[in-house]
């Protein structure tokens, strides 16, 4: 006779008379990074050279406001309307008839920041920091917050390849591990740990579900756009703002040159030579005066301006007289601005934000779109950004499992509400809908 018992996720015990037998799953596995496991000091995992990246991307997010504004964006398209669920039946996964569940209603509401916190953090890092927080009695995951990436530090990896805890700290890169204000929480594998074995553990209520775009790197994923630092680009795109508001604070505001021939003032005025320099100063500033009043002024746009020069008829040659030429004005010719253009595509390139979304086409001329340009580019990017939201969104499906929102009656789908902008000869008259739909529910 035998009987079968289920140990954990990954282990099975089977009694068979007085023998014992244990069969072990195969379950994935993480690899160990022994160079950045072995060389580190403070058994943590430094973010960046210094522990400082997220610190520094942050300062450069205040340098360049195309880039922040652009981060910011990102993060507002993916959480458009908001996190919204589809309760569907586990059978058919044909929507229900009834699409409110009170327990889910009242935890969105309750943890309505964490997808604003996610979404911000995952362009600006490409690592988002969700802490569940169990209920007393491990029944239910009640709380679910967006920790701030920039204050999360995760420990080094043990001999198992995992990563056991995470550091909170508002104060890196000069904090510690070790120091009183520092938090310490256990870290969740989002692809290994499992719901019910997290339902067994015994060391506390509080766990990060640390969650990185794999990029490639063992603990903290760097952005794509980061890039444009190491290129320059980021730091060519700030200097020129700089560049052009030192000329203009150092430019001599002169708009034409005027030059008078040696011999003008001898034929202009015959008794020259016998007058007084305070005399001959007179002169000049009237004759320049005359010159001056005629080329300035609104009353006298589009008027022509007649100089006379000499000729020599013994030697037929012409002698320069009175010339007005225009002084070059470089900040008017637009100094700087292709280059700045380049800079801003670079910067749209490197987020992989097509910038007619903004109804912007970069250019010298700073041409803009309609809305049709618009509404297909913003459609686009909707469609591919889906791996983005599922990573975001993976918290919701663990407590999903966790807190019994998935069972034999209903499966959760979660997703944000976005919009898909049509043409009006798409949309039929009655589903032009004008005003906002109500909540579904008002618990």
């Amino acid at each position: 006779m035998s009987a079968k018992t289920e140990m954990n996720d990954s282990s099975t015990m089977m009694v068979y008379g007085g023998a014992v037998a244990t069969f072990v799953a195969a379950v994935p596995k993480t690899p160990v990074n022994r160079e950045l496991r072995d060389t580190d000091v403070l058994k943590m995992a430094s973010w960046g050279l210094n522990n400082d990246l997220p610190q520094l991307i942050i300062t450069e997010l205040k340098r360049n406001q195309d880039l922040g504004s652009l981060l910011d964006l990102q993060a507002r398209i993916m959480y458009a309307g908001g996190v919204d669920y589809e309760l569907m039946d586990p059978e058919t996964y044909e929507p229900l008839e009834n699409q409110v569940d009170k327990d889910i209603e009242a935890f969105l509401k309750r943890n309505w920041m964490y997808p604003i916190q996610a979404c911000q953090d995952f362009y600006r890092f490409f690592n988002v920091f969700p802490e569940m927080i169990l209920t007393e009695n491990r029944d239910k995951i009640k709380w679910l917050i967006g920790r701030k990436a920039n204050e999360c530090r995760y420990a080094s990896q043990n001999s198992s390849g995992k990563i056991p805890k995470c550091y909170i700290n508002s104060n890196w890169p000069s904090a510690n591990p070790e120091d009183k204000e520092t938090l310490k929480y256990p870290v969740l594998d989002p692809v290994m740990d499992q719901p019910e074995a997290l339902r067994k553990r015994k060391d506390g209520v509080n766990y990060i579900y640390g969650l990185s775009f794999p990029t490639g790197e063992t603990y903290y994923s760097i952005p794509n756009w980061w890039a444009l630092k190491s290129s320059k680009w980021l730091e060519l795109a700030n200097k020129i703002p700089a560049f052009k508001l030192a000329m203009m604070n150092n430019q001599i505001s002169l708009k034409y040159h005027i030059q008078f021939p040696d011999y003008y003032w001898e034929w202009r005025y015959p008794t020259w030579k016998k007058m007084s320099e305070g005399e001959k100063t007179e002169k000049k500033q009237k004759e320049i005066k005359t010159i001056v009043d005629m080329l300035q002024g609104e009353e006298n746009s589009g008027k022509t301006l007649v100089t006379g020069y000499k000729f020599d008829e013994h030697h037929n040659k012409e002698y320069p007289g009175i010339k007005v030429e225009p002084i070059d004005d470089k900040i008017k010719d637009g100094i700087y601005l292709e280059d700045s253009v380049e800079a801003t595509i670079k910067i749209f390139t490197a987020l992989g934000v097509d910038p007619t979304i903004l109804g912007i086409v970069p250019s010298k001329g700073g041409s803009s779109l309609g809305g049709s340009n618009k509404r297909e580019a913003l459609n686009i990017y909707i469609s591919i950004i889906q791996t983005h939201i599922d990573l975001v969104l993976r918290p919701y499906d663990f407590i999903s499992d966790y807190n019994g929102w998935n069972n034999d009656k209903q499966i959760v789908r979660w997703h944000f509400k976005a919009p898909l902008l049509q043409t009006l000869d798409q949309v039929t008259p009655k589903d032009r809908e004008t005003v906002p739909q109500e909540s579904k529910s008002k618990l």
